[in-house]
Formats: C-alpha cells, sequence, structure tokens
C-alpha cells in the first residue's frame, strides 16, 4: 500500500490477566510493534508515516493463556505498488518516487522525466509564493516517500538510473 491507511486493532485478552498481573501490556505498548511489523520491504506498507488514524480496544477473551490481535487495515485499493522490482528514485533533497524496474525500460525513463517535471513544476510554484499545498497540486497522486522511511528498500539516485538507462542527463 503506498497511500494513506487506517488502522484497526482489537486485542484479546483475559480480563485478569489485564487487571490483575504484571504479565499484560498496555493498549498503547502494543501499537508500535504491530504499527513497524506492517511496514517495510517485508510488510504491506511502505512506511508508519502513512497511517493516518490508529484505534487500539482490548475485549475480553475469557481464556487465559490465549491472547490474539485482529488487525484491520482501510486503505485505498488504487494506491497500491507492485514489490515486484520495486526501487525508490532519489530525485533530490531526499524525495524518492517508487518505480517498478520491470516495465520496460522506455517507460522507465518517461515515468522519471514526468516525476522530475512534477518536482520542478512544485519548486516554482513554491519559489513564486505558493503554498506548500497550493504547490502539491503539480505533483501526482503517487506519495513521495523520504529517503529516511526506507531503510529496508532499495533506492538508487536519479543520476545512477539515467545513466543505466541511457537518458542524456545521467
Amino acid at each position: 500500500m503506498s497511500g494513506d491507511v487506517v488502522v484497526e486493532l482489537e486485542w484479546f485478552v483475559h480480563e485478569q490477566k489485564r487487571y490483575e498481573s504484571a504479565d499484560s501490556a498496555d493498549v498503547d505498548n502494543i501499537i508500535k510493534p504491530l504499527l513497524d511489523g506492517l511496514c517495510g520491504a517485508r510488510g504491506i506498507m511502505v512506511d508508519d508515516s502513512q497511517v493516518q488514524s490508529v484505534r487500539c480496544a482490548w475485549v475480553d477473551s475469557y481464556d487465559y493463556d490465549q491472547e490474539q490481535v485482529k488487525v484491520i487495515v482501510k486503505y485505498s485499493p488504487d494506491e497500491f505498488l507492485s514489490k515486484n522490482n520495486l526501487v525508490f528514485i532519489n530525485m533530490g533533497e531526499g524525495l524518492c518516487m517508487p518505480l517498478n524496474r520491470h516495465i520496460p525500460e522506455h517507460l522507465q525513463a518517461s515515468f522519471l522525466s514526468i516525476f522530475s517535471s512534477m518536482l520542478e513544476n512544485r519548486a516554482y510554484l513554491v519559489s513564486m509564493g505558493a503554498s506548500y499545498y497550493e504547490a502539491k497540486k503539480a505533483l501526482s497522486v503517487q506519495r513521495i516517500f523520504h529517503k529516511c522511511r526506507l531503510e529496508d528498500f532499495s533506492v538508487m539516485e536519479l543520476v545512477e538510473i539515467e545513466l543505466e538507462l541511457g537518458l542524456e542527463n545521467g
């Protein structure tokens, strides 16, 4: 998933364990590890910065020794990336656009050109006094991710892929 998501967590734990022992975590302590487990190259989201809201509740399970968590992730099916040969291209200033390398090279080159043009247009609008939100309209609906949020994904520099694709700018 590459767009915004809403996460709902239901934690099933016995009431006595929850209230009368030190064996149970607090609700706020189960959220972060679960969100982290959903992210990254082996997860279903790129990064937890995509999470717009989290709802977490514990539910009495009646079975003292059995705990489980039900995770529901709500997302737009249009905001999806295939992990097949996925790489992120650092377009400058740490802003990375996703690119699937399994598509034909001439389309990869076209997408890079389009991404570059959109970022240049946004920078121009900002330089002319447009707000972030006004200038954001120059970008595609595909989310840009900052390089610091892609630690277990492959990231290529723009110049590197331009050279590989034989583009004049590289």
